[in-house]
């Protein structure tokens, strides 16, 4: 191993510290990053690129860059569920499963400090965060009580009426244990759960959240299209996007990541509702220009000199593995020639094969970059031309 971790994983962490070349994504996301929890105007924002080009990646150093350089704020993402056909499904299986429910109980232990005894408060706190919802109300100070009365968050976190008030955010509390909670009944349909994430996200902007601004980042939008999705579902669950969005008013900024190969696609995606709420200042994230392989190569060089994965001891070089420049772009060249799109995730497959093919760990030349490369292009013409002979 040439590295102290592999820096061509396929697979981005859900939260990525290192950004290589791309400049002008990376200032824009930096930007967004910097500037939304000052100003938490509601907006839907989409980052777009074809395939391969590291949407999830930007998505995981979006969430570095807010949990670490800037004010705090509550981030929920994950991959949208392929497999969902109403808003409900897509709240429980992609927001309410990544919410941060320690943010939750410290806010509502807040809350039920200062409010427990103070009717007055209660009312107006009642009216401004949750629209009077009883149910609401009850899971609010259910949660801040037990979060007062345990020693610490790993007590409160496993306490069996918290259990329950999660099972509730899920609308799979057993009837018999309603009350426990201090709720007539479970949510149901779409308009309960659009109506919770409405509630979660305003309490979280409050001063007992913290003021923390939700980000709501849907990785893989272009699942929501045909074949995939049935028009009335995707027009269903955009509906409840919208009144999402309209409901909280301020402090949440949704994110929808989705490949695309020009921007009108990324519109044409949505329904018209939301395509006049979409923010013009998309982050676009484009393929490499092939003919020249200039920025392929920075990619390439400041990714296998980052401090995460440079093994110091083995090489100074910024080129090592490769033993110079010149190397790294015939490798470059190759990818180029043999791949239909020339991308930093066919870049990244290539490279983590050009290691897993070094078994005598001597360092990259031409020489080895050529053998490797001679040997798939001809497998590649081999398969043409059974698939010709198959053909005839």
């Amino acid at each position: 191993m040439y590295f102290k971790k592999n820096p061509f994983n396929l697979v981005p962490p859900k939260e990525v510290d290192f950004w290589a070349d791309r400049t002008k994504p990376r200032i824009e996301i930096e930007h967004l990053a910097r500037t939304f929890p000052k100003d938490p105007s509601n907006q839907i924002r989409a980052i777009w690129g074809p395939w391969g080009n590291g949407k999830s990646h930007a998505l995981g150093y979006l969430k570095f860059r807010f949990k670490h350089h800037i004010p705090k704020v509550n981030f929920i993402g994950g991959a949208f569920p392929k497999d969902a056909t109403t808003f409900t499904k897509l709240y429980k299986q992609q927001f309410i499963s990544n919410y941060n429910f320690q943010n939750f109980g410290q806010a509502c232990k807040k809350l039920f400090k200062e409010i427990e005894d103070d009717d007055e408060k209660f009312q107006e706190v009642n009216e401004e965060l949750w629209d009077n919802s009883f149910d609401f109300a009850g899971i609010v100070f259910t949660t801040g009580k037990i979060f007062s009365d345990k020693r610490n968050m790993i007590e409160a976190l496993n306490d069996e009426r918290f259990r329950l008030v999660r099972q509730w955010f899920n609308g799979e509390v057993p009837k018999k244990n309603l009350y426990e909670i201090k709720v007539d009944k479970n949510p149901k349909v779409d308009s309960d759960f659009i109506n919770i994430m409405t509630y979660l996200i305003r309490l979280s902007n409050s001063e007992y959240g913290g003021k923390r601004p939700v980000v709501w980042a849907l990785d893989d939008c272009h699942v929501m299209r045909k074949p995939v999705m049935q028009p009335r579902h995707i027009h269903q669950i955009q509906q409840g996007i919208r009144t999402l969005f309209d409901q909280t008013a301020t402090g949440l900024l949704i994110i929808i990541s989705l490949a695309a190969t020009e921007y009108g696609k990324v519109k044409d995606l949505l329904i018209p509702d939301l395509q006049s709420r979409l923010s013009p200042d998309t982050i676009s994230i484009l393929q490499f220009d092939s003919e020249k392989l200039d920025d392929a190569i920075l990619f390439v060089e400041e990714l296998i000199s980052h401090p995460n994965f440079k093994d110091t001891k083995q090489s100074k070089s910024k080129y090592f593995p490769f033993d110079k420049e010149s190397t790294i772009k015939t490798a470059l060249e190759k990818v180029r020639d043999l791949e239909d799109d020339f991308t930093p995730r066919r870049i990244m497959e290539h490279f983590t094969n050009l290691q897993n093919h070094d078994t005598k760990k001597e360092g990259w030349n031409e020489d080895y970059v050529n053998r490797y490369f001679t040997k798939l292009e001809k497998e590649k013409r081999d398969q043409e031309k059974e698939e010709t002979e198959d053909h005839d």
